[in-house]
């Protein structure tokens, strides 16, 4: 009977590691659903501004990485978090109860514990950031690359193209091996100062007190292993610091992305416009796409309904520059773009619907 009873409780056990494993399968994937769709959502409601500067891998990278490293962290580290902040709780409290002084002359080492944490945290943060550049980089360059394969190929740029690949992953491989090495001496090196630092003092005024009658052998073997649990707490928070700065980088890039705002925006009380006869006015229009580097300076002209005008001119003198501005993809610095006499700031976006 108990084989059978053993059986039947290992049976149930196991059916509820499926069950759970279930539930975590599909709430997982809905949330990581959801946070590269906030992501995307913030990044596609920006002007085309915001993609000038910007390389579509770095772009890539940021929708896939820190939509998946903000929910590792809120999934799989905050709920251990809140676990072990009651469990030192809890455990502070029992020692309380059997010696005070004893108690807050051993858990000075909570303070250094948080002063760890936060050294580790800083340097972590750094860390973090130049591995996500350097990985920003490596994904745009394959993105890039890819791409423009037959350029590659028709120019016979296979050497320098490797190259550079070379060079990208070599700055990406050694940012991971800093950070590596970083935690794998840092986290096991500060925990074992504070256990060693925590039961010297546990063991030593302790022993004391023994001596001294004020405090029972037995009470003595119940504080420290009551000290020995709380270590396991505290090395978790000391550990947990890398992610939690990998957390904070991902957040803030996506707060700063939700934070921006479009340079093409609505008019406040936008007109509609059903028809366009197409009278386009140029009126002094000036625009850069990198600051006090004028693209086109104080260019005017008019093309009535049903007329063409051509406009030539060498790469980079503005001739898509003046389409992206009639379409309204730019608003230009100064000037102003009219069809039919109208501003085309005033109608509704998009223009041409």
């Amino acid at each position: 009977r108990d084989v059978l009873g053993s059986r039947g409780l290992g049976d149930v056990y196991k059916r509820q590691n499926m069950l759970s494993a279930i539930i975590t399968s599909r709430v997982a994937g809905k949330l990581v659903y959801d946070m590269k769709r906030t992501i995307f959502d913030c990044i596609k409601r920006l002007s085309l501004s915001f993609f000038t500067g910007r390389q579509t891998g770095g772009l890539m990278t940021q929708i896939n990485n820190d939509s998946n490293t903000i929910y590792d962290f809120f999934c799989n580290i905050l709920p251990y978090f809140i676990v072990n902040v009651v469990k030192v709780a809890v455990l502070v409290v029992l020692l309380l109860l059997i010696d005070p002084l004893l108690s807050l002359l051993s858990l000075m080492v909570i303070p250094v514990s948080f002063i760890v944490m936060r050294i580790s945290y800083a340097k972590n943060r750094k860390l973090h950031a130049k591995r996500y550049s350097s990985q920003r980089s490596m994904t745009s360059f394959l993105s890039d690359e890819l791409s423009g394969m037959r350029v590659v190929k028709a120019f016979s740029k296979e050497k320098e193209e490797i190259e550079r690949f070379d060079a990208r992953s070599a700055r990406l491989a050694q940012a991971d091996i800093r950070r590596g090495v970083f935690n794998t001496f840092f986290s096991p090196l500060s925990g074992f100062i504070l256990y060693t630092l925590g039961n010297l003092v546990a063991l030593g005024v302790g022993g004391w007190f023994v001596i001294q009658g004020r405090l029972d052998y037995a009470d003595l073997m119940m504080f420290t292993t009551y000290m020995n649990m709380i270590y396991s707490p505290l090395f978790f928070f000391s550990e947990m610091s890398e992610m939690t700065a990998d957390c904070s980088n991902s957040l803030q890039r996506l707060f700063e992305i939700m934070d921006s705002q479009p340079e093409v925006c609505e008019a406040e009380n936008p007109m509609r416009c059903d028809t366009f006869r197409g009278d386009v006015r140029f009126d002094n229009v000036s625009f850069s796409y990198i600051k006090n580097h004028k693209v086109i300076d104080n260019v005017s002209f008019e093309v009535e309904a049903g007329k063409t005008l051509g406009i030539v001119g060498h790469t980079g003198a503005g001739k898509s520059t003046l389409a992206n501005l009639l379409i309204r993809l730019y608003d230009p610095e100064s000037g102003t773009v009219t069809i039919d006499g109208t501003d085309i700031k005033k109608p509704r976006l998009p223009i041409f619907t």
